[in-house]
Order: structure tokens, then C-alpha cells, then sequence
């Protein structure tokens, strides 16, 4: 049987207005899920890349929710050197990256800082020996208040034992052995200290001559070790000894026992060190 028009257009409006009024719902409900205010991920905001180690930063986080809300909530901190406090103050020590942590009920959020040394308020001679007749550079470091190093500046003045010896770190070369007194000074900031010259690197080793030892007799043989310009320094500048003998024969003390009679040559060494003698063995 056909339906009149009218009731057709009835029913269509009837499902019509089911519809409008059951989807929104639907939406609604689901807008309902995805605005939770669960925490899903903690960001620090807007954090500095680098920082001296004179200055105090404060550090912020933000909880977030699957959606970008805004979330209230207390956040851990805690950074790799140095110290911060519970609301994120951060106070540098040590010159150096330091890592930087937010965490928030097992979220956990990460920055990495550059620590810079600060503003200079001390300075340290740190070349403290040097060998005689060798053109030295003269170094010191400045120090800022938390002990951060960095080399000095150009701009230091150096003088030695009250001469003028130069700017920045400048070479100089010591005539003799024993000691000199340096002074540095950048700005306000001064040191002094004694710097020790001594003989220089290990260059050979010398005998007094003659070497004379009477044949069937246990000697034993020292020589002397010094550096290329002729000053002595003690043997245990260099490792252990080897031992050559044209004639007779070494023990692993360096005794020699002499056999034949004769002019023979005898040669030590201790790595690239060497050093040889004629040693005369006697009836």
C-alpha cells in the first residue's frame, strides 16, 4: 500500500531530528576522553644554552596532558654538577656541560647547559721548574671564585727576579741552576712564587776517566747522567741500565769483572741514553 506523501516527509523528519539530537552526544563523549588532565609529558621551558659560573638561573617545567593542557603539579629537580633548589634554581660550580633534569611522577624531561668560567678573581703560576739554558715559556692560569681555570690572558705581565721578562707567556731562559722569583700580574690580580731551574732533559751519560780496575776483581761502575749542555742530574731521571763490555762482563748490578788485561771499551744505555768509555784492566 502507498504512503501518502505527507507521512513520508513525517518520518523522514522524525529520523532527522534522532539524528541531530544523538550525534552531539557522541562528540561530546568523546571530547569527554581526550580531555583527561592526565600527565603525559613534562617540557622545561625555555631554557639558556650556556651560563657563567658567577650567575643563578632558575629553571622552569611545564606538565602537559595528552592534549596540551596546562597541568598543576610539583616537579624534581636535580643537575649532573652544581646544585638547584625545589622551584629550579640552579647555582653552577664546576666550568663544563652540566645536564639539567625535570621530573614529574616518572616523566622526565632533560636540557644540557653550557657552565662558563667566570669573571677572574685569582691568578696561579703554574710553570714552577724549568731547565737551565732552555728557552721556557712562562704560563700561569686566573681562577675565577669557584676555583674554574682558564689560561691567562695576553695581557699578563711578567717579571723575574724583578726584571721585566715579557706579556701573555713569554720565553725565557735561566743561566744557572737553583732558583728564581717570578711575579705575574693581570689587572688587580698578582702572584709570585719561586720557580726551580735545574739541569734539562737527559741527553747521555759520561765516566770519569781514566777507568782503571785490576784484572780478577769485582768494580763497580757509575757514570754520570747529564743533559746537552752538560749538567748533571741524578740517574733516576732515566729507567734502568744495560750493560756493554768489549772484555770481562757486567752483572745486573753494573759491577764489572774483569778478566784479560788490556783497553777495552764499555758502553751503557737507557733507552735512546747512551754513553761509552775505555777502561783499562791491570795485572
Amino acid at each position: 500500500m502507498a504512503f501518502p506523501k505527507t507521512c513520508v516527509a513525517l518520518v523522514a523528519l522524525v529520523l532527522l531530528g534522532t539524528l541531530s539530537t544523538t550525534t552531539p552526544l557522541v562528540l561530546d563523549d568523546s571530547s569527554a576522553v581526550m580531555q583527561t588532565g592526565t600527565p603525559d609529558r613534562v617540557v622545561i621551558d625555555s631554557p639558556l644554552s650556556s651560563v657563567s659560573a658567577d650567575e643563578v638561573i632558575v629553571f622552569e617545567a611545564v606538565i602537559y596532558d595528552p592534549v596540551n593542557n596546562v597541568l598543576e603539579g610539583d616537579v624534581h629537580w636535580s643537575a649532573s654538577n652544581g646544585s638547584i633548589s625545589d622551584d629550579g634554581m640552579f647555582y653552577p660550580w664546576s666550568a663544563g656541560v652540566v645536564e639539567i633534569t625535570a621530573e614529574h611522577n616518572g616523566l622526565v624531561a632533560t636540557h644540557n647547559v653550557t657552565v662558563e668560567a667566570g669573571v677572574p678573581t685569582s691568578i696561579e703560576i703554574t710553570r714552577l721548574t724549568m731547565g737551565v739554558l732552555e728557552p721556557t715559556s712562562l704560563t700561569a692560569d686566573v681562577l675565577d671564585g669557584r676555583g674554574n681555570r682558564m689560561p691567562g690572558p695576553a695581557t699578563m705581565v711578567w717579571d723575574i727576579d724583578g726584571v721585566y721578562a715579557g706579556l701573555g707567556s713569554p720565553t725565557w731562559t735561566a743561566e744557572e741552576l737553583g732558583e728564581v722569583h717570578a711575579r705575574v700580574r693581570f689587572n688587580q690580580l698578582e702572584a709570585r712564587t719561586a720557580i726551580t731551574v735545574t739541569a734539562g732533559a737527559p741527553h747521555a751519560f759520561v765516566f770519569e776517566e781514566p777507568l782503571l780496575v785490576r784484572a780478577g776483581t769485582l768494580q763497580t761502575i757509575t757514570p754520570s747522567l747529564v743533559d746537552i749542555n752538560g749538567y748533571e742530574m741524578p740517574l733516576s731521571a732515566v729507567g734502568s741500565l744495560a750493560w756493554f763490555a768489549e772484555n770481562g762482563s757486567f752483572n745486573a748490578q753494573g759491577e764489572y769483572l774483569a778478566t784479560n788485561t788490556g783497553r777495552w771499551l764499555i758502553t751503557v744505555s737507557s733507552g735512546n741514553i747512551t754513553g761509552s768509555a775505555t777502561l783499562q784492566v791491570i795485572p
